[in-house]
């Protein structure tokens, strides 16, 4: 069995670990927190009601999306 090395900074590798996953979390949440709360939703659903109101829900619901 391989013997193991220890570090040359043993008291700070797992503070600095958890931080740098901490912060990579906290990043992937607010970007997806971001990415759902974009302009372009409101416009969009903004353009398929008046689509509705003209055209009927036949055509408000073949727009694609995006």
């Amino acid at each position: 069995m391989e013997k193991r090395t220890g570090s040359p900074y043993p008291r700070i590798d797992r503070p600095i670990l958890a931080v740098i996953g901490l912060v990579v979390v906290i990043s992937t949440i607010q970007f997806a927190r971001n990415d759902r709360e974009r302009e372009w939703r409101y416009y969009q659903n903004e353009f398929r009601s008046m689509v509705r109101e003209r055209f009927g829900e036949e055509k408000a619901a073949s727009i694609p999306p995006g």
